[in-house]
C-alpha cells in the first residue's frame, strides 16, 4: 500500500529518502563493480532495510555484509539473502545463532584475527557438528584490528581452523582512508589496501591455503581504486545514500546525498543567534564524521524544504531531542546595499558631503578568489548599467608597504611619499626621494611609481624593482586576481596601477577604481580592508566596493545610454469621501506585490489632468474611484 503525504503532513523528526538519488547511487556501485571486475558486497548496516538490500544485490553475486547477527537474521528471513559476511570479530556466545541460521540454508561467514578465536570456533564446530566459514581479518593501515599482512601468525591461525571451521579467505578495511585530504591521498590508501591484502593472500597461498574470498573496501576506496588484480570483492556501505563525510572526501557531491532528516523549528534564542529544532542526536546520530575534516558540518547541513542548502547555517550542537542551528562563524558572508552615505572632509569645512552609493561586501574570505569575485561583480554591474567602454584599474597597497620597509623609512617619510604619489606629483616625489639617505636601487624603485601602470608586462617590470617578500607576494596576488578574471571573461576591462595608494591606512591589499568616459573621477572605488572590522569588535577579512550613483548616472547620460524603466506602478486616485475603500484597495494590490501610489484627488485638477500625469510618469494604469463601489481603469 502506498501513502502519499506532503512534507507539512509528516510528523517530525522524520527520515526522508530521495528514491531517485538512491537508485542512482545503487546503479553507480553496481556499474563500478563491473568496471573493476569484482563482486560488490554492500554493507547493509548503513540502512538496515531489507527492501533496499534486495535492490543492492539484484543481479550481483557478492552477497551482503552485516555488523550484527540480528541484521543477518533479518535479511535472510525477509529477503532470503543467504551469502552473508558478519564483518565483526566473533564473540563465542554468538556462534550458536550463526550455526542455527546456517542450518536453515544461510551461508553466514565470520571473521577473526587471533589463534584463541580460531581454536574456539573449531571447538564449537566439532562439538555441534556444524560448519562455519571463516575469513582472517587483516590490518592494512593500523586503523583498528586484524593481523599484519606479513605476520607469521597468519598461517598458524589458518591451521587452527579445523573440524568444520572452514578457511575461506581474507578481509580488510582501509579505515584510514577517511582521513584523506586529497584525491591523490585517497588513491594511495586504496592502492595500499589492495597491496596489503594481496600480501596476506600470497603468504597463505605459499603455505598451501587457497583464498576463495579476498575482500576489501569502503566507500572511499571503492570509488578511488585503480588496480584490483587478485581482489574478489569490494564492500561499501555509505555509498548507498552518500553523506557529508563522503562529500568532504570528494567521493560525491552534496547533491548526490539521498538521505535527510526533516525537523521542525520549535523555538529561537535571538541573543545567541540560535534556532531550536525538534531533531537532536537521537534523530541526527552522534557520529560526527566531519569533525576531522576541513569543513565541520556538526550534526548536519541545514537545507530548506526543497533540499537546497541554506548558506551559512549548520546544526552546531545537539541534545537528545533538541538540535541547535546557527550561522557558521567565519564562513563567507556576502552583503549588498544601496543608500546615502555622508563624508566629513576638510574641503567642506565641517559640513557633511552626501553621496548616493550602491555596493557589495564579501566578509570572512581573505583569498585572491574573493578579490576577483568582487571586481567581477563591479564589472557585471557596470555592464548591466549599459556601459561598454570603461576600465577597472587595480593596485596593491602591500607592494608600496613592502618597498617602504625594504628602504628602512620611518612613518613620517612614508606619509610624505604617500602624499606625492596620491596627488600624482611625481616631480615632487623624485626631488624628495633624492634627498633620502638610502641605497640608489631603493631610490630608483620609489621614483618608478610614475611608470607603474599598464598590463601584465608592467607587473614583470615592477617585480624586478623589489626583493622583499611583501611586495613580491602583492604582485603574485595581482596575477592570481587577473587569472581569475580571465575565467569570467572580463580581462579586457582590467589594467594595473601600483601608484593607486590611499593616504590613509584603510586598505590592506588589493585596491581598485573604475573609470569611464564623461566623468572626471572614478565612478567606483573599492578594495580589501582586513583590519577595519576589528575596530567594531570582530576580526574578519573583507573586500568590497561602492558605485557612486550620481557619477554613474552622469556617465550614462553623457554616453547617451537608454535606461530601461520599470513601468509597473499603479496610480490609485480617489476622492476624500472614498478614502477608506481606496486605502483597502491599495493594500490589496500591495499584498500582491504590486507597486502602488495612492493619490487623493484635488478640487483644483480634473480627471483628465491626472490621466495625463499618469501617462507622463509611465504608470502601468490609473485606477479611479468614481464611487466607493466603482473603480474605472485608465
Amino acid at each position: 500500500m502506498s501513502i502519499s503525504l506532503k512534507l507539512s503532513e509528516l510528523d517530525t523528526p522524520s527520515l526522508l529518502i530521495d528514491k531517485a538519488k538512491l537508485f542512482e547511487n545503487i546503479d553507480y556501485c553496481q556499474r563500478r563493480a563491473h568496471e573493476l571486475d569484482v563482486n560488490w558486497r554492500p554493507h547493509v548496516k548503513t540502512h538496515k532495510c531489507a527492501p533496499i538490500a534486495a535492490m543492492q544485490v539484484q543481479g550481483m553475486f557478492g552477497g551482503i555484509t552485516v555488523s550484527t547477527v540480528k541484521e543477518a537474521e533479518y535479511m535472510f528471513e525477509e529477503e532470503g539473502i543467504k551469502d552473508i559476511i558478519y564483518a565483526v570479530g566473533i564473540a563465542p556466545q554468538k556462534l550458536t545463532r550463526i550455526a542455527l541460521l546456517n542450518s536453515r540454508g544461510a551461508d553466514v561467514k565470520i571473521i577473526l584475527d587471533n589463534l584463541a578465536s580460531a581454536m574456539a570456533v573449531s571447538e564449537f564446530c566439532r562439538t555441534h557438528n556444524t560448519k562455519i566459514g571463516v575469513l582472517l581479518e587483516i590490518d592494512c593501515d593500523g586503523h583498528r584490528s586484524g593481523l599484519k599482512p606479513d605476520d607469521p601468525a597468519l598461517v598458524t591461525v589458518a591451521k587452527a581452523l579445523t573440524d568444520g571451521a572452514v578457511f575461506k579467505g581474507v578481509l580488510t578495511h582501509a579505515g584510514d582512508s577517511y582521513l584523506s585530504r586529497s584525491r591523490e591521498e585517497l588513491e594511495a590508501y586504496a592502492a595500499n589496501e589492495v597491496r596489503q591484502i594481496m600480501t596476506a593472500a600470497n603468504t597463505l597461498k605459499a603455505a598451501g591455503y587457497t583464498c576463495e574470498i579476498i575482500s576489501v573496501g569502503s566507500t572511499p576506496t571503492f570509488t578511488a581504486v585503480k588496480d584490483t588484480e587478485g581482489v574478489t570483492e569490494y564492500r561499501s556501505g555509505v555509498g548507498v545514500f552518500q553523506d557529508l563525510v563522503m562529500a568532504g572526501l570528494n567521493v560525491c557531491k552534496v547533491k548526490d546525498i539521498a538521505i535527510s532528516v526533516l525537523v521542525t523549528v520549535i523555538g529561537h534564542q535571538p541573543p545567541k543567534g540560535w534556532i531550536i529544532t525538534d531533531g537532536g542526536w537521537m534523530a541526527m546520530s552522534r557520529d560526527r564524521g566531519t569533525a576531522a575534516q576541513a569543513v565541520d558540518w556538526g550534526y548536519g547541513l541545514v537545507c530548506d524544504e526543497t533540499g537546497k542548502p541554506i548558506e551559512n547555517l549548520w546544526m552546531k550542537s545537539a541534545n537528545q531531542e533538541h538540535g541547535i542551528v546557527c550561522s557558521r562563524d567565519g564562513s563567507p558572508i556576502r552583503l549588498c546595499y544601496a543608500g546615502n552615505t555622508f563624508l566629513n572632509t576638510h574641503q567642506h569645512q565641517g559640513k557633511l558631503s552626501e553621496f548616493t552609493q550602491i555596493g557589495g561586501e564579501l566578509i570572512n574570505d581573505d583569498s585572491s578568489a574573493a578579490d576577483a569575485e568582487i571586481i567581477a561583480c563591479v564589472i557585471h554591474c557596470l555592464l548591466a548599467a549599459g556601459l561598454k567602454e570603461f576600465q577597472i584599474e587595480i593596485g596593491e597597497v602591500e607592494f608600496f608597504k613592502g618597498m617602504i620597509e625594504e628602504a628602512g623609512l620611518d612613518d613620517e617619510t612614508e606619509q610624505r611619499i604617500k602624499e606625492y604619489i596620491h596627488s600624482k606629483n611625481f616631480f615632487g616625489l623624485t626631488e624628495f626621494v633624492n634627498t633620502l639617505e638610502i641605497p640608489e636601487e631603493r631610490k630608483t624603485a620609489l621614483k618608478s611609481f610614475e611608470s607603474l601602470f599598464g598590463g601584465l608586462d608592467m607587473l614583470d617590470h615592477a617585480e624586478k624593482l623589489v626583493t622583499n617578500a611583501a611586495s613580491l607576494e602583492a604582485i603574485a596576488r595581482m596575477r592570481k586576481v587577473y587569472t581569475a578574471l580571465t575565467s569570467y571573461g572580463y580581462e579586457k576591462y582590467v589594467s594595473f596601477d601600483l601608484s593607486m595608494i590611499n593616504r590613509f591606512n584603510y586598505y590592506t591589499g588589493i585596491v581598485f577604481r573604475g573609470y569611464t568616459y564623461g566623468t572626471g573621477d572614478a565612478i567606483v572605488k573599492g578594495g580589501r580592508y582586513n583590519s577595519l572590522m576589528e575596530k567594531f569588535g570582530k576580526k574578519a577579512p573583507s573586500v568590497g566596493f561602492a558605485i557612486y550613483v550620481d557619477d554613474l548616472m552622469s556617465a550614462i547620460a553623457r554616453n547617451k545610454i537608454d535606461v530601461a524603466l520599470d513601468y509597473s506602478n499603479v496610480l490609485v486616485l480617489y476622492k476624500e469621501e472614498d478614502q477608506k475603500e481606496a486605502i483597502a484597495y491599495a493594500c490589496k494590490l500591495r499584498a500582491e506585490d504590486q507597486k502602488v501610489e495612492l493619490v487623493r484627488m484635488s478640487r483644483r485638477h480634473d480627471l483628465q489632468e491626472y490621466i495625463d500625469y499618469a501617462h507622463k510618469m509611465h504608470f502601468a494604469k490609473l485606477c479611479y474611484f468614481e464611487a466607493a463601489d466603482k473603480i474605472t481603469e485608465y
